[in-house]
Parts: structure tokens; sequence; C-alpha cells
């Protein structure tokens, strides 16, 4: 299976709280991951369109990106 992966940080440069990969077309969720202490992190997924969520700590906006398409 394809993995896709990233770095997640906050506007204060401090690693984001976790990362949502949700399915482009249903939203449906595909993978939650928690983001090292740099904000790397990678999650394994099918081949597919997604979007990337990274959620920070309560009374951060999360932050959106996509499509991001991902080929086996």
């Amino acid at each position: 299976m394809p993995r896709i992966d990233g770095t997640a940080r906050l506007d204060t440069g401090d690693a984001a709280t976790a990362v949502l990969v949700r399915d482009w077309a249903t939203h449906a969720h595909v993978a939650h991951v928690t983001p090292d202490i740099d904000g790397a992190w990678e999650a394994t997924v099918p081949a597919g369109t997604y979007d990337i969520t990274t959620i920070g700590p309560a009374g951060y906006q999360p932050a959106c990106e996509g499509p991001i398409t991902v080929s086996a």
C-alpha cells in the first residue's frame, strides 16, 4: 500500500496535535496520525485522492489542504 507523509506545524512553529487523512470525494476518515516532535508524520493509505487536515490544541483553527493524489 502507498504511503502519504508530510510535516504538520502550527503557525507558531510547534508540531500539530494530529493529522487527519480523509477521502476527497466522500470525506470518509482514512487515517488519524500524531506527528512527532518536529511535525513529521506518515500514514499508509490506499491509492486515491485525499484532503489532509492539521489539528492543533484547543483554540487553533484546523487547516485543510488538498486534493492530494496518491498512486499505487
